[in-house]
């Protein structure tokens, strides 16, 4: 009888809690106000919000551009692109860490086309301010951020996705939240509910910003899945993300001859699919990478075309 009121109820409630009915999550629970009500992505080992591991991969970074600069390395388009990302992911990280609730400036993957100055580039702007309950409190140092709001950026202009125009609220998680739920019913979307569960992890104060690349994976936000974080100092954010979905990051160089990032990153893409002609792309040139559930449906979809491609050359 138990277990028939359970299916019952399973039929009710809502996919989340479900998966968590039926022992299919295995999902950190954390005990914070407001901030553990929902199923949060497995912690990262290495946690980045820790300021030992933080200096130390900062360091390891510094080191890798320096040996750059000084010719010791020979570094390929795609080699200056995964560094680039990782040292302004690291920035994003020390500001994370030593900042109350800073928004984050997510500049999505460009595709061929964009680079070519069709349309202008995506961004999206994270928004993250306290909770209610969060803004009672006399020490800050106790508080969350449990308000977390997106605003998705092309050409710079603001845009929303078919339903979603509240998403860009202080209530945007929510309302993300509420758009994976309607959409289970239409389609499996079991990669959206991976992406989600790290964007809960979006509300903590501080995070590990690896959970922000993730999240922004989400079918909703990120067109082509992959993401890179941009540093931008004492820059208004929002000024910041509506400026690079119209030109990217042409502020931001690289190296000791400053190089623009933008440059680098078109060359990347084009590396990326000269080995892809040539038969000789990789998964980890193509991010082909992780968990196929909390891989961008974009980046999926060319994964596995890769694969077949390979298949057939064999």
């Amino acid at each position: 009888m138990v277990f028939l009121r359970a299916v019952a109820f399973c039929f009710l409630c809502s996919r989340a809690t479900c998966r968590r009915l039926n022992g299919e999550s295995d999902k950190i629970q954390v005990d914070s106000e407001g901030i553990d009500d929902y199923d949060m992505a497995p912690e990262y080992t290495d946690v980045w919000t820790n300021n030992a591991t933080l200096t130390s991969l900062e360091s390891d970074a510094m080191g890798e551009m320096n040996e750059m600069n000084l010719g010791i390395s020979d570094m390929t388009a795609l080699d200056k692109e995964k560094l680039i990302r990782k040292s302004w992911l690291l920035e994003a990280q020390r500001k994370v860490n030593t900042e109350g609730c800073p928004s984050l400036v997510m500049w999505c993957q460009p595709s061929r086309n964009q680079f070519d100055g069709e349309g202008g580039f995506e961004s999206i702007l994270i928004t993250r301010e306290k909770g209610w309950l969060d803004k009672f409190k006399v020490l800050s140092n106790s508080t969350n951020c449990g308000r977390v709001g997106f605003e998705v950026f092309q050409g710079g202009k603001l845009v929303s996705y078919h339903k979603n125009v509240a998403i860009t609220t202080l209530y945007g998680l929510k309302i993300l939240r509420e758009i994976t739920e309607e959409e289970a019913d239409e389609y499996d979307n079991e990669e959206d509910y991976e992406n989600l569960e790290h964007c809960e992890w979006l509300r903590r104060r501080p995070f590990d910003m690896r959970h922000a690349v993730e999240c922004v994976k989400h079918s909703q936000l990120c067109e082509m899945g992959e993401a890179t974080a941009v540093p931008y100092g004492s820059q208004n954010a929002k000024d910041v993300s509506i400026a690079i979905s119209k030109h990217g990051p042409t502020s931001l160089t690289f190296g000791e001859n400053s190089t623009p990032a933008v440059k680098i990153f078109a060359d990347a893409l084009e590396e990326k699919e000269r080995e892809k002609l040539n038969g000789k792309a990789t998964w980890e040139s193509l991010g082909c990478l992780g968990h196929g559930a909390i891989m961008g449906r974009a980046n999926q979809l060319g994964c596995r075309e890769v694969e077949m491609y390979s298949a057939i050359l064999k």
